[in-house]
């Protein structure tokens, strides 16, 4: 059987530009499809490596217990054969609208514009039909999850406050007069996972709210769609009123923060 092909915007995006249409491909669709329609893969991608692989184009960072010849060393014999400028022209006949420029990254959040205006989004977030969607997917295992995605403006300038992990720490709690606490109690969901991106994208950023949902929260599972809302709007009610969260959120994250950082598990990568 043919694999699915994974990553692909149809239907969702609404537009042509790159990010609706793959984000990764499979033997099918990178090697049969190309062989099938003539395209060379092998050319393309060589092409687009020497338009973008140089030294101007990146930063190196280096890190370790050794002086600075040393970590000197290690640059010049690792490194010294990238580039220092782009071998070809970049390619403008891959498919799809020009790469949009990164947004810049400031220390600073008080230089970006927080409205919710479309203007602060890149394709293929910005017409108004790819968003507002419903999408029912027949699962696989025997669960039941309901997600919410929001496509936010991208989070690179908020590095420092992350406004997306305080969020997601709110609408993710699980104790008393939370989101799940309130749906268990109705028998509506049995847990809760929320995630944002920090600063995966220079396009854009999904913010996800998803609930693992008792057979009697699929039939009832806009209660729980109501349930969220009700919740930001509070909390947009709040910010309304005092301009900022009660001082112990912000502590109980830095302390969850801290905890992770010091018993995070050794990287072996």
């Amino acid at each position: 059987r043919r694999p699915v092909i994974a990553g692909r915007g149809e239907g969702g995006s609404g537009c042509r530009c790159r990010l609706g249409t793959f984000s990764w491909g499979n033997r099918w669709s990178l090697c049969d499809v190309p062989r099938f329609t003539g395209t060379d893969m092998d050319g393309l991608l060589r092409k687009f490596y020497g338009a973008y692989y140089y030294a101007s184009n990146m930063a190196l960072v280096l890190l370790g217990g050794y002086g600075l010849d040393d970590l000197q060393n290690m640059a010049v014999r690792h490194f010294s054969d990238v580039p220092p400028r782009p071998k070809c022209e970049p390619p403008h006949d891959l498919g799809g609208d020009p790469v949009p420029p990164a947004v810049p990254v400031s220390d600073s959040d008080s230089e970006t514009d927080s409205s919710p205006s479309s203007s602060n989004f890149l394709p293929p977030f910005c017409p108004a039909r790819s968003l507002r969607r419903l999408y029912r997917i027949v699962p696989v295992d025997n669960r039941h999850v309901i997600t919410i995605i929001y496509p936010l403006p991208p989070q690179y300038p908020h590095w420092r406050s992350k406004p997306t992990n305080v969020l997601a720490h709110l609408l993710g709690h699980e104790a008393a007069g939370s989101i799940l606490a309130h749906l268990k109690a109705r028998g509506l969901a049995t847990g809760c996972s929320v995630e944002g991106d920090d600063a995966t994208s220079s396009t854009h950023s999904l913010f996800t709210v998803s609930f693992t949902l008792s057979e009697n929260g699929v039939l009832r599972w806009t209660e729980c769609v109501d349930a969220v809302y009700l919740y930001l709007g509070m909390l947009r009610s709040h910010f309304e009123t005092e301009g900022t969260l009660p001082l112990r959120i912000y502590e109980e994250l830095r302390e969850v923060s801290e905890m992770s950082y010091k018993f995070a598990e050794a990287d072996h990568a």
